[in-house]
């Protein structure tokens, strides 16, 4: 197992949505209580059981997402955490990682803004990153929340806290690649990014850990784990993925014998 799954799981996560791993579905989700997921809001999406390999990522444009649709409790604390790959700048506020009610609060989201700045929302509050995360590489993603604060990390670094207070709800909505829209299965904000090992938790992560799953990645080139050679296209987006179908092939020999 890598040293990223590995740091992940030691904190428990609730859910841990793994995307494209060689051997399993599109998305399946290795926490301790697994969701499945609906693709494009009609596909539904197994929870993976089979073997935890090194994974992918999965490609998010406008036409994909995935998402869970249900009455799935939640409360403070939590944190949600993700690797994000872009292409390309959109120009367009882009809907990472959605948990909240539709059209009333946030519990801890993740995005992107117009500006290409990594940024969390929780409750009725926006953290913002000074700085834009760079097109054609990895960055890591966590937002975290307690009754009291709430903090945005990129790259294993604190870039931004907000107050905020305890919350509660039985009506907590879930989708990667774009923000919920309504209780209805629609979605908003689509993302334009390769996304990859999601993770939501029923705590707040500590600075400490939030460090040592960051720098239990790969190296910049291939974080966390994903395969993705560090070319894509800058007119269309599309990844060179490549490394990733090679990757693939390996591990389906390495099962085989």
């Amino acid at each position: 197992m890598s040293a990223y799954l590995t740091a992940v799981l030691a904190d428990s996560p609730i859910h841990y949505w793994r995307l494209a791993d060689p051997g399993g579905s599109l998305v399946h989700d290795i926490g301790s209580t697994p969701r499945a997921m609906a693709t494009n809001n009609f596909a539904t999406v197994v929870p993976y059981t089979g073997p935890i390999s090194d994974g992918g990522s999965a490609w998010f444009d406008a036409l994909t997402t995935v998402n869970f649709f249900d009455s799935d409790s939640r409360t403070t604390p939590c944190s949600a955490e993700l690797w994000v790959w872009q292409h390309y700048t959109r120009n367009a506020f882009q809907g990472l990682f959605s948990m909240d009610v539709p059209g009333v609060t946030a519990l801890c989201d993740i995005a992107i803004s117009a500006l290409g700045h990594p940024q969390a929302n929780v409750a009725l509050t926006s953290i913002l990153s000074a700085s834009a995360i760079t097109i054609q590489a990895w960055h890591h993603l966590v937002v975290t929340r307690t009754a009291a604060l709430s903090t945005l990390y990129v790259d294993g670094i604190s870039v931004g806290t907000v107050a905020t207070g305890a919350q509660a709800a039985a009506n907590f909505n879930m989708a990667i690649g774009a923000y919920l829209a309504s209780s209805f299965g629609n979605t908003a904000n689509p993302a334009s990014a390769n996304i990859a090992e999601v993770a939501m938790y029923g705590t707040a992560l500590s600075a400490a850990r939030v460090t040592a799953h960051f720098v239990a990645a790969d190296n910049t080139s291939s974080k966390p784990i994903s395969k993705i050679s560090g070319v894509g296209q800058p007119n269309t987006g599309n990844a060179n993925t490549s490394a990733d179908a090679l990757q693939q092939i390996l591990n389906a020999v390495k099962k085989t014998y």
